[in-house]
């Protein structure tokens, strides 16, 4: 019986953190949630975006992120792909939006952008670019 609880707790939590996440970068804050499969994120509270809710896509199923000072990086599934993208962190609009037909995943933050991994090649995504970087010395190719 404890076990069986124990195991129906440890999924409740996995499905919990599946939909919904906060990002951070010193004092902004950008919670987030998946919303009958709408990935949506509020904004920080200054800004024209102020505390609305902006919806970055549709049909999402799971996604992180990591908050920049230039606006929260997403990576989230959708079907069988993922895509990333960041929203600018005062008015909240959809920047630099890229796809791929492989697992993505955030390696980390920085100040700027992110470091993501597609697969098994790497990326620099940040100053509204993307940019393939070696995973084991993160230097430019």
């Amino acid at each position: 019986m404890l076990k069986t609880l124990t195991l129906a707790l440890a999924s409740l939590a996995l499905i919990l953190t599946a939909v919904h996440a906060d990002s951070r970068f010193k004092k902004s804050h950008w919670p987030s949630r998946i919303e009958g499969g709408a990935l949506k994120v509020q904004g920080p509270g200054y800004g024209s975006w102020g505390t609305r809710w902006v919806t970055v896509d549709s049909g999402v199923t799971s996604y992180t992120e990591v908050g920049t000072s230039m606006g929260p990086v997403l990576v989230y599934a959708k079907g069988s792909s993922s895509s990333v993208v960041q929203l600018r962190f005062d008015t909240g609009m959809v920047q630099n939006r890229r796809s791929f037909r492989v697992a993505t995943s955030i390696i980390r933050g920085g100040q700027y952008g992110a470091l993501i991994r597609a697969g098994t090649t790497c990326y620099d995504y940040s100053w509204q670019q993307l940019r393939a970087i070696d995973c084991n010395t993160r230097q430019f190719k």
